[in-house]
């Protein structure tokens, strides 16, 4: 029975600061409920010893991360990203094996519009700055050892589809008051 409640199983269960752990240093400790575990160290690094037990943690996170990808996808941008990146390497490969010179100016017009896609490190949000954002606005309090990964992301998604709606409303006043 204990090892059954050892281990998030999805991103219901998942709280978002254990999402966004795991995202940002791959510690596959995010992936345990540690109320289960606390002042239990020897029993954690027991646990973590086993080649088994580590196997049921990277498999509950892979299943978590495409739960994830299922229900909320990649935005446009980041796959546009991908896309831009793909490209150029692509070129590149064409040029080195043919040799072809228009294809450097090619390469570095889509690395210069990656590299304007990109953030710099300095305007990159943080993942408290998204928490306090979607309080705000959802009008919601978002604490991220409390909510869910699913609960998380769906607030986001929801704001997300807001804004674009009223982008598309200001753009059709925009095009009704210029024609």
């Amino acid at each position: 029975m204990f090892r059954k409640t050892i281990i998030y199983q999805n991103n219901d269960e998942l709280m978002i600061n254990n999402f966004e752990g795991m995202l940002k240093t791959g510690d596959l400790s995010n992936m345990f409920h540690f109320e289960n575990l606390l002042g239990n160290k020897v029993k954690r690094k027991k646990l973590f010893g086993k080649k088994k037990f580590y196997k049921r943690l990277q498999d509950a996170w892979f299943s978590c991360y495409n739960e994830y990808l299922r229900t909320f996808g990649l935005n446009k941008h980041y796959l546009r990203m991908l896309e831009l990146e793909d490209k150029i390497a692509l070129m590149k490969i064409k040029m080195h094996t043919t040799s072809s010179k228009h294809l450097s100016a090619k390469v570095n017009i889509l690395e210069m519009e990656l590299e304007g896609m990109q953030s710099p490190k300095s305007k990159q949000r943080s993942f408290e700055d998204d928490l306090i954002t979607i309080e705000k606005y959802q009008g919601v309090s978002v604490k991220g050892d409390t909510t869910s990964a699913t609960r998380f992301f769906t607030y986001a998604k929801r704001m997300s589809e807001e804004a674009q709606e009223i982008r598309a409303e200001q753009r059709k006043k925009t095009m009704g008051n210029a024609g």
